[in-house]
């Protein structure tokens, strides 16, 4: 875009026959230009929101699939066999707010 800019600005300043013409289409390509860099960003910040959205949404399938893991192991009947797998139990079913940070 600059060597572009620079050379219609080059054959401008030089006289040539067709300047009127020259400084339009370049006025137009400018403007064109603005036109795309504008919608770019736009397309930018649209796809950055979509992505914070599947983020969100996948942070979600994952606690829900740790809320079953844990409602399923705080729901089971099996209250263990020996004194090593009764103490075990509990430390499967902690639970506190930092699970969910």
């Amino acid at each position: 875009m600059r060597d572009l800019a620079s050379l219609c600005q080059g054959l401008v300043s030089r006289g040539h026959f067709d300047a009127a013409n020259i400084h339009s289409r370049q006025a137009a390509v400018d403007s064109e230009y603005r036109e795309l860099v504008e919608l770019a960003a736009a397309r930018r910040r649209k796809l950055v929101e979509t992505k914070k959205l599947f983020e969100f949404h996948r942070e979600v399938e994952d606690v829900e699939t740790w809320i079953a893991e844990k409602n399923s192991v705080a729901g089971s009947e099996d209250y263990g066999t020996d004194i090593e797998h009764v103490q075990v139990r509990p430390r499967n079913c902690a639970f506190s707010p930092r699970h969910l940070r």
